[in-house]
């Protein structure tokens, strides 16, 4: 991490980090951005620092980090009304989903490309850089991110599940052929622990899941929390996800548990059930829709029903594990 900070610090252009689940990765962007600040207050210089997730939803819970963190923040909004409010804005973060910019990226280019004329646009930093190779239901839209590789600034892609079997292939997607890659040694999380439970019958595999669930979520509830006031009382709620990989079981499972399921394209708002959870806990069913990119606190297990989509999903998925520290 130290390392990779002080090469985005520099200016280090064409740059993939690849750092292990919770080791810190979204620190490298917004560190950056607060020492520009503190540079700007020397200069009367701005700077800005665009920062690409890979789904919209994700963009909420970050501009509360990163507000409370005291850091300036938006959120880049299409349409005229919000290029309206994106031009007048004094963030040294913009937020963006990568949604966003494979569908309106002639917008969203015309916007980084006005910060790059004016001289305030730092850099572009693409967060889960590998959901641009792995997101087979996103790849049209999410493809188009190379097109940010016509901006005249600092580009880092950002990622914790790159195998060294796919740096090729992410760097010609992303038109990044002579690309800086700084790699974590390992990015095996110590504090996981893993099983697999084997059932006799296929029919048996559900009903097996919703015990074992139900189990987990009851233990999992007498953990002591050990985050701090304010965020005590939002952290403090045990959670866990159970992945599948069709809609359908989600819904089912979700019935038959009595909680709330999440995956893309659903007709009630996605982000709203995830606040939802956050702040209540408990279980919740999802797809690998609810594999990429998520930081919420307290969530003590993942369990995934038959085999996912692939390991890079499985080490994705169950990365979401958090536990202040604790053995997950």
């Amino acid at each position: 991490q130290k390392t990779a900070l002080y090469a985005v610090v520099q200016g280090v252009s064409l740059l993939i980090v690849v750092l292990p689940t919770g080791g810190g990765k979204t620190l490298l962007p917004v560190a950056a951005a607060v020492l520009d600040d503190a540079a700007q207050q020397k200069s009367g210089k701005p700077s800005v620092t665009i920062l690409v997730v890979p789904f919209r939803a994700l963009i909420k819970d970050m501009l509360v980090r990163l507000h409370n963190a005291g850091v300036k923040a938006v959120e880049w909004q299409p349409g005229a009304e919000g290029d309206y409010q994106n031009r007048r804005t004094s963030a040294s973060i913009v937020l963006v989903s990568a949604d966003y910019v494979g569908k309106q990226s002639g917008q969203f280019l015309s916007y980084a490309a006005l910060l790059a004329r004016q001289g305030v646009l730092r850099r572009v930093v693409i967060d889960e850089c590998h959901v641009a190779i792995t997101a087979d239901s996103w790849q049209t839209a999410l493809r188009r991110l190379k097109d940010v590789r016509l901006l005249p600034c600092q580009q880092v892609l950002l990622t914790a599940t790159l195998p060294p079997s796919q740096e090729s292939q992410l760097r010609k997607t992303m038109l990044m052929p002579g690309a800086t890659v700084l790699r974590a040694e390992t990015t095996q999380r110590l504090g996981a622990r893993y099983a697999v439970v084997r059932c006799q019958q296929h029919a048996e595999v559900r009903a097996m899941a919703v015990r074992l669930a139900r189990t987990l979520i009851d233990e999992a509830r007498y953990l002591p929390c050990t985050a701090q006031p304010p965020l005590q009382e939002i952290e403090s709620a045990a959670k866990g996800i159970i992945y599948c990989r069709s809609k359908v079981l989600c819904e089912e499972l979700a019935d038959t548990l009595g909680c709330s399921f999440y995956y893309a394209n659903m007709e009630t708002s996605r982000e709203e059930v995830l606040e939802t959870w956050q702040q209540s806990g408990g279980l919740i069913v999802s797809t690998s829709a609810l594999g990429i990119g998520i930081d919420i606190p307290r969530v003590l297990f993942t369990l995934h029903i038959e085999r996912p989509w692939s390991m890079v999903d499985f080490v994705q998925e169950s990365g979401r594990m958090r536990a202040e520290g604790k053995s997950t």
